[in-house]
């Protein structure tokens, strides 16, 4: 039985990362649309396994 909660609480828990990443990467879409729009491109960067970076233009 203990077993069982702890296999529920690691399957929440990959949830709740998998719904907070889907958060981020919609956010960070949103943003550099709005700086599209601004006529600034290519200032955050998608760094592999790490996130994101700000670039100095």
């Amino acid at each position: 039985m203990k077993l069982l909660i702890i296999e529920d609480e690691r399957e929440l828990s990959a949830n709740i990362v998998t719904y907070l990443s889907s958060c981020l990467h919609a956010h960070i879409k949103n943003l550099k649309a709005k700086l599209a729009e601004a006529g600034v491109r290519d200032c955050v960067k998608n760094v592999y396994g790490t996130g994101y970076k700000w670039v100095e233009l």
